[in-house]
């Protein structure tokens, strides 16, 4: 293999070198920490031509950092759990699979000498660098300069500007991976109850199922009955996404029971906007409707903007469902208020699609009918014959919903596709934030209960917000 000039490669044994769209990459292997190897992968820029000056060969280069998952006891046990490799890894010149972390950094050059037989070291880097450098030997007259300044176009931000971005899935990994190491049951079980909460999001329901299954029976194995409630609130979520709302709707009645007994306001509240979800599934629009109502309460008795804006949301869409349609507005609205005391990014989005709403009310004659569900709390019997169930609407006297579900599928759509233009926090902000998520006794040490979050996946966003206003 050979340098970029067409000479030969000569590394260190701890480098693995290849050669990948014509570009030169080096692997270099790092320590091993909490069941993973650590690599960082440098690579010859796109298009990026040798320079020679002082009789020194340069190119610009740029690296990420990447995890290689061990199989030794620990690697088993999270590759048990967690399965086969992810389609976002890379594959390393040795044929095993490492996982990127973080994003790119682009002030690195490699540096070797013009000429072969003349031996390179630190002072004449130095002498064609000066400044505060960082200088690694990669090979016998191959080094790593860092801290240049980064050849990329002016809207890209380095890796030095960003805050560490790690994936919430990479998070959880390696937490349940240190409380393997520790040997501490109760931490392993929280490991597993983030980790399989994780997977939902990352929309892995199948291994999300697994993971907490196993979860589940370690709590019950030790007798805690919080850990159970957490665990089993968790599972219940993805049974409901695997298309079994009885089964879920059974396992989150008697933890609500229980949150409520022990004061567990964010466990009750989780619990509530869940075992909602299921009776709407199940077709009890009355009974889902008034747990969205207690779950909304509680999130606002608990500080949880965000999760009231969301519960008060999907009570509009099915009390447009239902031809509620004045209620609808004002949980609607509501909701628009709460994103916009956030500072949302999808505030006005919401907002946008329930004029959509509104203006097809004008042709529909009210709704005389039905038990009335305010954004206040509690149901009003407006009818002379009192509660009624639910009853069908009739098509002509319906606003459609339609306006107000598009809302949340094109938000979800508009944050996919922002993502990464969504501003960042500064790196001192952002372990400002971690700093005070970790001394909180509702944080497990990766997620936060009254949210659901991962911390330090929700911190680096700028708009995000702590439900405690801690941050």
């Amino acid at each position: 293999m050979n340098l970029p000039d067409g000479r030969r490669l000569v590394v260190h044994d701890l480098i693995l070198p290849e050669v990948t769209g014509g570009r030169l990459v080096l692997w270099w292997r790092g320590d091993c920490r909490d069941g993973f190897q650590e690599w960082e992968r440098i690579g010859t820029a796109a298009n990026a031509r040798v320079e020679t000056e002082q009789g020194l060969c340069s190119i610009t280069a740029s690296s990420f950092q990447a995890r290689q998952r061990l199989r030794g006891a620990i690697g088993r046990v999270v590759h048990h759990l967690v399965g086969t490799r992810s389609e976002k890894d890379w594959t390393l010149p040795n044929g095993k699979s490492a996982t990127p972390v973080g994003g790119r950094r682009a002030d690195l050059r490699l540096a070797w000498p013009e000429a072969e037989s003349t031996p390179l070291d630190e002072a004449r880097i130095k002498a064609r660098w000066p400044g505060d450098r960082e200088i690694r030997s990669l090979g016998p007259n191959l080094y790593l300069v860092s801290g240049l300044e980064p050849e990329q176009p002016p809207h890209e931000a380095t890796f030095a500007e960003k805050p560490f971005q790690e994936s919430e899935l990479a998070i959880t990994e390696r937490a349940l991976s240190t409380a393997i190491q520790s040997g501490d049951r109760r931490r392993i079980i929280i490991a597993l109850s983030d980790l399989g909460l994780v997977l939902l999001y990352t929309g892995d329901t199948q291994r999300s199922a697994k993971v907490l299954s196993e979860a589940l029976l370690e709590a019950d194995r030790i007798g805690d009955l919080a850990l159970h409630a957490d665990v089993a609130n968790n599972l219940a979520h993805t049974e409901l996404y695997l298309g079994q709302p009885k089964t879920a709707l059974d396992r989150l009645e008697p933890i609500v029971k229980y949150a409520r007994s022990v004061g567990d306001h964010p466990a009750e509240k989780l619990a509530l906007d869940r075992m909602a979800r299921s009776l709407l599934e199940l077709g009890d629009r009355e009974g889902g409707l008034s747990c969205l109502r207690d779950a909304w309460i509680l999130a606002a008795k608990v500080g949880d903007r965000r999760h009231e804006a969301d519960l008060l949301w999907l009570g509009a869409i099915h009390l447009a469902d239902a031809g509620r349609r004045e209620e609808a507005v004002a949980a609607a609205g509501t909701a628009v208020d709460r994103l916009r005391h956030l500072h949302h990014p999808a505030a006005e989005w919401y907002a946008q699609h329930l004029e959509s709403y509104r203006a097809g009310l004008a042709k529909i004659t009210p709704d005389t009918f039905g038990p009335r569900w305010s954004p206040l709390g509690g149901k009003v019997d407006v009818s002379a014959e009192g509660p009624h169930s639910e009853r069908t609407a009739r098509p002509d006297s319906v606003a459609t919903a339609g306006p107000l579900r598009m809302a949340v599928n094109a938000a979800k759509s508009m944050a996919s596709f922002m993502a990464s233009g969504f501003k960042t926090s500064s790196p001192q902000v952002y372990r400002n934030r971690l700093a005070v998520c970790t001394t909180c006794d509702q944080h497990t040490g990766t997620r936060c209960r009254v949210c659901g979050c991962i911390t330090a996946a929700k911190a680096w966003l700028q708009h995000e917000r702590c439900p405690f206003d801690k941050w």
